[in-house]
């Protein structure tokens, strides 16, 4: 080996042994003598490895997860049981200016070590012994809209209108270009000099004028009428304006000023083009992850928005593990189509009667769950057909919602969708039930299409568990193989004008099995109940011991329904019947 021009500057290094010695990092791009990476391989290298530690980072969550004791106020006692436990609150207490800083901040707890918790973090503390950790990470920034409708986009969200404007046809208009004399006819002679550039998104492209002289006037036409006028100033060569062609056949800019003949510049007609849609799309081509860890919530939406322009159709959604999303929302959709959010097999009914530590229900289903706890995971936008009502037919099959213990979230929440359908669903917290944390916010599983809908909503094979309120029933609900599990409402029917019809109705370790917050006419051919049983329950999950079977308070209910009730701890014997009010719902024994 020699070594020659050395300088403050530059070293260079001859290499003529076959392998250089090992105190000399040198780069070779084939890999064949070097000792080192350059920085391709190196980028390679780390790509594979970047990959595992997420891998690896999504075991411990899950770990940290399995172990979870419940969620933790500031002022709770300080808990005894070792474990994971989620701070019920967040804040920005004590956040330095310097975004460099090192010092902590967020709500203090007391009762864990004085740990913190900061808003727009994901927190995680962890009790061993009388030692507290905290893990935590950042929560996606919340995505910025773009007004271009892109279905290979899988990155950008876009908002409703553009949504709305693709549909109804105002789709990339293809601006025909001509130049020349204007003289009625559309007989173009070439003008030179002036350059335009278009910028076109949904319905509002623009055009830009270079290489104007001073004190031209530009005059403005839409369909041969005069519009109005500019003037170009001393000093400047360029013009831009915003060309709206929504409902114009033709749009024309015309030049006059220092010559005497007016001159066409710019003549444009939009051309209406629908591309060809598939009917039935994947989430993954949206560049959904379903890895537990990225945000997919961009992926569904753009999914779903792909899905409206074609006029309604299915969205796949594989079964790769987690999907982390924010909310999928319908945007507005003006006329009656299909929208279907499909898994690939029937999603697991895992529930039961009786605690356990040792079930692990976040390892069943296609599994969609959310970052925020304040969001419902499927959702629709209010109005665009007629009234409160979105123009969807909703239909969710063969998937597992899972929301967290304790959720200030809704699972499904079609209130101001015009139908609904799900069947093979699954709408849940991440605990398994008879161990879930009484849920204090205002939480529902399901809500069905408000009053006056399009008068379509059917339930079907339908287990929920863990919320408020388990599934919030409006008029027009057909439900058969309906379970809802530890909740403080299993259905809770509100005001309607039509009635409701059940078939079979299971009801186990519920507060309340019914209740009526509304007028309603209602029959349930067949509900079967459990009741927690006294050595079923601790401290922390007695709020799933039965209050009502049926609780009508006011008596605003109206129709009937067959039962069968049993204890849980008591093998077959059947239990009383808790009823109520209820002065107009004939209740009878099977």
């Amino acid at each position: 080996m020699g070594v020659n021009n050395i300088n403050a500057q530059q070293v260079t290094i001859n290499v003529s042994d076959p392998i250089p010695p090992d105190n000399i990092a040198t780069v070779d791009k084939d890999s064949k003598i070097g000792n080192t990476y350059n920085k391709t391989q190196f980028d390679t290298k780390w790509t594979q490895k970047s990959g595992e530690i997420d891998v690896k980072l999504n075991e411990i969550q899950q770990i940290l997860e399995t172990d979870f004791q419940g969620v933790l106020s500031p002022t709770d006692p300080s808990p005894t049981e070792d474990g994971s436990y989620k701070p019920e609150k967040s804040s920005s207490d004590d956040k330095p200016l310097d975004p460099n800083s090192a010092a902590d901040w967020g709500k203090i707890y007391p009762n864990a070590g004085n740990l913190r918790a900061k808003d727009g973090y994901d927190t995680l503390f962890y009790k061993k012994g009388s030692v507290w950790k905290r893990s935590e990470s950042k929560k996606p920034d919340a995505p910025s809209v773009t007004d271009e409708f892109d279905p290979n986009n899988s990155t950008d969200p876009i908002s409703a209108e553009v949504v709305n404007n693709y549909f109804f046809g105002i789709i990339s208009p293809t601006l025909i270009w001509s130049d020349g004399t204007y003289d009625g006819t559309g007989n173009a002679i070439p003008y030179p000099g002036v350059r335009r550039t278009p910028k076109l998104t949904i319905d509002k492209p623009s055009i830009k004028l270079e290489g104007l002289s001073k004190f031209t006037v530009l005059k403005f036409f839409k369909d041969g009428s005069y519009v109005t006028q500019a003037t170009i100033d001393a000093g400047t060569t360029s013009y831009e304006t915003p060309v709206n062609l929504t409902y114009i056949n033709q749009y024309a800019i015309v030049i006059t000023g220092v010559e005497s003949t007016e001159k066409v510049i710019f003549q444009g007609e939009p051309i209406i083009k629908k591309p060809s849609f598939k009917k039935r799309v994947n989430v993954l081509d949206f560049g959904a992850k379903g890895d537990g860890v990225t945000n997919d919530t961009n992926a569904f939406n753009n999914a779903i928005a792909y899905l409206v322009a074609a006029n309604g159709g299915i969205l796949e959604v594989p079964d790769t593990g987690n999907y982390y999303l924010a909310n999928i929302v319908i945007p507005t959709i003006s006329t009656l189509m299909t929208i279907e959010i499909q898994g690939e097999y029937h999603a697991p009914f895992f529930f039961g009667t009786v605690p356990s530590t040792s079930i692990n229900i976040s390892q069943y289903g296609t599994r969609i769950k959310p970052y925020n706890n304040n969001l419902a995971v499927i959702s629709s936008v209010s109005g665009g057909f007629y009234s409160i009502f979105n123009g969807v037919k909703l239909c969710v099959s063969n998937l597992k919602i899972q929301c967290m213990d304790n959720p200030n979230s809704n699972g499904i929440n079609a209130y101001n969708c015009a139908q609904l359908y799900i069947k093979n669903v699954v709408v849940t917290t991440n605990v398994y039930n008879p161990n879930a944390s009484e849920p204090i916010a205002d939480s529902n599983g399901i809500v069905t299409p408000a009053n006056n809908n399009a008068a379509y909503t059917k339930l079907e094979n339908v287990l929920v568990t863990g919320f408020n309120r388990g599934i919030w029933v409006h008029e027009h609900t057909v439900g058969d193989t309906v379970i809802v599990c530890s909740c403080k409402h299993g259905l809770y029917f509100g005001a309607s004008y039509q009635a409701s019809w059940f078939n079979r109705y299971a009801s186990y370790r519920n507060q309340n099995g019914i209740t009526i917050a509304g007028a309603h006419r209602f029959k349930i051919q067949q509900m079967n109940i459990e009741h927690a049983g006294p050595s079923q329950v601790d401290a922390t999950t007695s709020w799933q011991l039965t209050q009502y079977d049926v609780n009508d308070p006011s008596n605003l209910g109206k129709g009937s329904l067959e039962y069968s009730v049993v204890v849980g701890d008591s093998g077959f014997n059947q239990a009383d019947w808790k009823k109520n009010g209820g002065t107009n719902i004939v209740t009878t024994p099977i």
